[in-house]
């Protein structure tokens, strides 16, 4: 991870029965502490790179902070592609797994 605006990002997703999936991208904006923007490759379809513009979106709350990501598509295929490939279930687990992480930080 290259944490700059232009720098390059991977990462692997592995699952608890061992499938990987690797996800590759740009950071376009990085404005401290409240936007990130980036590119997201996801290389785990058969035949086809999903390419998402994500952005995530800080909010100081007083205490808590929201979160807020959003995935922009080129198009309508991309998007519904992206849904079919099982990304809600990925998303919810790791938000999971970020709150335990947090939780465990300030406990």
């Amino acid at each position: 991870m290259d944490f700059r605006t232009g720098g390059d990002w991977r990462f692997v997703v592995r699952t608890s029965g061992g499938q990987e999936f690797l996800f590759t991208g740009v950071y376009r904006e990085i404005v401290a502490p409240e936007r990130l923007v980036y590119t997201q490759v996801f290389h785990g379809v058969p035949g086809a790179l999903i390419e998402a513009l994500v952005t995530v979106t800080f909010e100081d709350l007083g205490g808590r902070t929201r979160m807020k990501a959003t995935f922009l598509h080129a198009t309508k295929e991309a998007r519904d592609t992206h849904l079919e490939s099982g990304v809600e279930t990925g998303v919810s687990s790791s938000f999971d797994r970020l709150e335990q992480i947090v939780q465990g930080l300030f406990s």
